[in-house]
């Protein structure tokens, strides 16, 4: 370093200094990038990863929501019941665990009766014709988790199992 102006000189010995600096802030920018990529993937809203549908094990029941919710926010889950046979109703159950993680604002179309379940409650649903019973039920999270988990079943069926992650 002999020779060399001051200026330069300290800017040689502040070396060290700076490569931790710029390894810093390319860490930073590549932190960003991933995050802007996994939200831009839906893991914060609206995407690819954003969806998902639950399903029994049998068929009976399929319920399509989203994956990430907000615990100040209400999300519709979207459920198509299978008609079993001629009947006119079915019964959509809803465990112990979505009641308690979940609070049901409204459901669409309006159920025929609500009745209390050994763990839950039930709701039901009349068919319009020979297709499976579509149902809206809108729902808020009662409070942020990791996930929230809960299921759906018709009748005493097996239960399409729901699992969302609510962010605060």
């Amino acid at each position: 370093m002999n020779g060399l102006p001051a200026a330069i000189a300290a800017m040689e010995r502040a070396h060290g200094t700076q490569e931790r600096i710029w390894r810093l802030s390319r860490l930073t920018w590549a932190a960003m990038a991933v995050t802007l990529l996994l939200g831009m993937a839906g893991l914060f809203g609206d995407g690819p990863l954003a969806a998902t549908e639950a399903r029994a094990s049998d068929g009976s029941v399929r319920v399509a929501h989203d994956r990430f919710q907000r615990a100040d926010a209400s999300f519709a889950f979207r459920i198509r019941i299978e008609r079993p046979g001629s009947a006119r109703t079915a019964r959509l159950c809803l465990d112990g665990r979505f009641a308690r993680r979940w609070r049901v604002l409204r459901v669409e179309p309006e159920p025929v009766a609500q009745e209390a379940a050994a763990d839950g409650i039930c709701l039901l649903v009349r068919y319009a014709d020979d297709a499976p019973a579509p149902v809206t039920l809108w729902a808020q999270p009662r409070g942020a988790g990791f996930p929230l988990e809960g299921a759906m079943r018709r009748g005493d069926g097996p239960p399409a199992r729901i699992r969302a992650v609510v962010w605060p």
